[in-house]
């Protein structure tokens, strides 16, 4: 069973491209200092063998899916530090919220007044 799918890990791989495109971009800069830019491209292979790992992971998730080896479970993620039934911060701001505001609005204005 796997809790992660193709698509977040995809996801994951997107974000360490950006990473990686602005990690090349310092390390093409001239006015860094060489003990930096030596830093930079110790980030720089970090993250491209994250990302040969999380295409390796991918490709062998979906193998196993397409095998019936493994199966994916979508969870709903649970924000308890949004909702004001959850969370003591909020219960204690004793929001008295109108019948007029729905209550993902709520979460959002209470993420606001954090």
């Amino acid at each position: 069973m796997n809790t992660e799918s193709p698509g977040r890990a995809f996801h994951r791989i997107s974000k360490l491209n950006f990473e990686l495109v602005k990690l090349e971009m310092i390390c093409e800069t001239p006015d860094v200092v060489a003990q930096e830019r030596q830093e930079y491209h110790q980030r720089l292979a970090l993250c491209l063998l994250q990302i040969d790992d999380v295409a390796q992971a991918i490709q062998l998730l979906t193998n196993d899916m397409h095998q019936d080896r493994k199966r994916h479970r979508s969870y709903q993620q649970i924000h308890m530090y949004n909702d004001p039934e959850m969370n003591n911060y909020l219960i204690r701001l004793n929001v008295a919220w109108p019948d007029s505001i729905h209550k993902s609005q709520r979460n959002d204005i209470c993420f606001l007044l954090k």
